[in-house]
């Protein structure tokens, strides 16, 4: 047997009339579960206590004898019980309850030959729940244990307490996606570039500002967008409404899910909608995502790669994932001076491993704003891509971002062009091949003293060099190529700008 959940808890009378509910996850092939529950004491044995009880009900319900005699009363409602019941669901709803007065119970929930009270039924995997309701309490306190099993055996394999389920690139197969994203809805080709900030926090959750100030700031910083993705609660969205015509910028809902098994960066919702991670077992990530994509916004991994339980719990990604197509992104640079941290350099080898697989995950980057303590710190900006005559801008901002026209630097923006013949792509865009020569052109608006480039493809490094103040133009040979990169950096050799791929495809 392999236990799912275990735990012991001390209640009183102020816990009556309350449902204690515990959730827990079963594994795939569960063939059964067993449930222990225990509670003590079950009766009252103080009997002046006691008395006084039945005394004061029979008052309080008006059926206090006449003859002032209560002795028989008393016999009859001794002893005093504690009554606390369980009812079971599992992640379809309602699987059981078990109103009894037993202090000491073991029920079996199976297929068949189920315990009574209980359902019979194949067991779904996923989240399922037991809840605790407390009917009485006559004694001054009471201890409850509560253990759940499943009957599969425990091995190496087997779903242990915590969850542990880190990233592995060897699990994601070849993709063989051959569709392409559908061009951003506008009305012309003229695409400008907007300063974005996508994970910030305000003292709603574990911030020191609140928005008006993050607003406040964030003008001065010269930036465009301001998502709004604290952890776990939409009330600080409130707040942000109040500053929707107060400022410049383009404000967005937005949320963390700071889940037990990864935390996710969700956000562009039209209107302040709250959507619910505690409903979620370390294998329903995908539910998640559907939910989030039918309310129009979009939603991607957060720092996938930082540590996890129990020192930064959840802040690691154990989810397990069918498709990795589902995400929006990627955050790979996470928090500030995010070039020299290692877990985002894991987190831009894993993404650069999606790409040579076929993957067309677009990269982000989010400062996890916090407070504004460290005015030397350095933060990457997320610069997105995207029509400039714009008729909606949440929709227009949340497309370019799916198709990966972003651009991420400390500095200014890192553009890149491909040209074919007379046709120009641009970053998120794919070169049909047709035979014809391609350019390369890669500019930076503000270039660093002394810095270098890179030009990076799913065949390694292209080429590198010392960037020029107007950028480069160079011939690129595509011959098998399937996407390419650019990168910047400063004369420390630290990373501090890459852009999002070009991809090809023979036409």
């Amino acid at each position: 047997m392999t236990i799912l959940f275990k735990t012991t808890a001390e209640i009183t009378q102020e816990s009556m009339q309350s449902h204690l509910t515990h959730t827990f996850y079963v594994p795939e092939e569960s063939q059964a579960l067993s449930i222990d529950f225990q509670f003590a004491p079950d009766i009252l044995e103080d009997e002046p206590k006691q008395k006084a009880i039945i005394s004061e009900t029979l008052k309080s319900y008006n059926l206090f004898p006449d003859n002032n005699e209560i002795a028989p009363l008393i016999d009859k409602y001794s002893p005093l019980k504690n009554l606390l019941t369980l009812s079971v669901d599992d992640p379809n709803g309602f699987r059981g309850a078990r109103h009894c007065h037993a202090p000491d119970q073991h029920i079996t929930i199976a297929e068949q030959n189920s315990s009574p009270g209980m359902l019979n039924g194949a067991l779904t995997s996923g989240l399922w729940s037991v809840t605790i309701s407390v009917h009485a309490i006559v004694t001054d306190k009471c201890n409850f244990s509560l253990a759940i099993k499943s009957d599969i055996k425990q091995t190496e394999d087997t779903i242990r307490i915590p969850w542990f389920n880190p990233i592995n690139i060897s699990n994601f197969p070849e993709n063989k996606l051959e569709h392409i994203i559908a061009p951003v809805c506008g009305n012309s080709s003229e695409y400008v570039w907007k300063a974005a900030e996508l994970h910030t926090h305000t003292f709603h959750s574990d911030g020191q500002q609140d928005v008006a100030e993050m607003v406040h700031t964030a003008e001065q910083q010269g930036l465009d967008v301001l998502a709004i993705t604290d952890h776990n609660t939409t009330s600080p969205l409130r707040e942000m409404e109040d500053q929707l015509n107060r400022t410049s910028l383009q404000l967005l809902y937005g949320l963390e899910w700071t889940t037990f098994f990864g935390h996710m960066l969700t956000f562009g919702y039209p209107e302040l909608t709250y959507t619910d991670w505690r409903k979620l077992g370390p294998t329903d990530v995908h539910k998640g995502l559907e939910k989030i994509h039918e309310l129009g916004a979009v939603a991607g991994m957060a720092h996938p790669f930082r540590i996890g339980n129990p020192i930064g719990t959840g802040c690691h990604w154990e989810f397990k994932m069918e498709n990795i197509n589902d995400f929006d992104f990627i955050e790979v640079w996470n928090g500030n001076n995010p070039s020299p941290s290692f877990y985002n350099q894991q987190a831009m080898e894993f993404w650069t491993k999606l790409l040579n697989k076929g993957y067309r995950i677009p990269a982000t980057a989010g400062r996890d704003w916090h407070h504004n303590n460290d005015p030397q710190a350095k933060y990457a900006i997320t610069y997105v891509h995207m029509p400039q005559d714009t008729k909606d801008f949440r929709k227009d901002f949340l497309q370019s971002i799916r198709e990966g026209r972003i651009s991420i630097s400390y500095y200014s923006v890192l553009s890149l062009a491909i040209i074919q013949a007379e046709t120009v792509y641009t970053i998120g865009e794919t070169v049909r091949k047709d035979g014809s020569r391609h350019q390369l052109v890669m500019t930076m608006q503000e270039v660093p003293v002394h810095a270098t480039y890179k030009l990076v493809s799913n065949k390694g490094l292209i080429t590198e060099g010392d960037l020029p103040k107007n950028g480069i133009e160079i011939p690129l040979s595509s011959e098998s190529l399937t996407w390419i990169r650019a990168e910047v950096y400063n004369q420390e050799k630290e990373l501090i700008a890459f852009t999002n791929p070009i991809y090809f495809k023979i036409k």
